[in-house]
């Protein structure tokens, strides 16, 4: 998704909260569907948490990470967020995964902060290598392609 729709998304959440907030929805009637605050729920974490990746972390391990997607539990407790490392592809997988459980209590509360929200969920990193796997794949469609002329 475009940083726009993402941006989009998150002011569509804060009118939908908004909504709730000063009871709106019920005086009018405007209601959003499940799908689109479970969307924009997703959508705020990511920001979120990228915001505070490139702003507030001190490790360059952590603050090197790109969020690809977020997955967040229906009842918010959870969220899995998939990360993987752009700088280098010689990084060593298992020590920048623990430094980033370590930090993660840290992201929690700055997260809870950043977005003043009642219940912020445990967050789950998991290392997405796909980023890494299309590369390599497209490498090799390249070196097939050029051997064959």
């Amino acid at each position: 998704a475009s940083i726009y729709a993402m941006i989009a998304l998150v002011i569509f959440y804060w009118y939908g909260v908004q909504l709730v907030n000063f009871g709106l929805d019920r005086q009018f009637g405007w209601s959003l569907n499940d799908t689109q605050l479970f969307m924009a729920q997703n959508a705020v974490i990511f920001i979120g948490l990228a915001v505070i990746l490139r702003s507030q972390v001190k490790d360059p391990r952590v603050s090197g990470l790109t969020i690809t997607e977020v997955e967040v539990t229906k009842d918010l407790r959870q969220a899995k967020v998939f990360v993987t490392s752009m700088l280098d592809e010689d990084v060593d997988i298992d020590d920048t995964m623990a430094a980033v459980e370590r930090a993660s209590g840290f992201l929690r509360r700055s997260l809870a902060a950043e977005l003043e929200m009642r219940h912020c969920p445990t967050l789950i990193f998991k290392y997405d290598n796909s980023i890494s796997q299309g590369a390599r794949m497209s490498a090799l469609i390249d070196k097939a392609l050029n051997s064959r002329d």
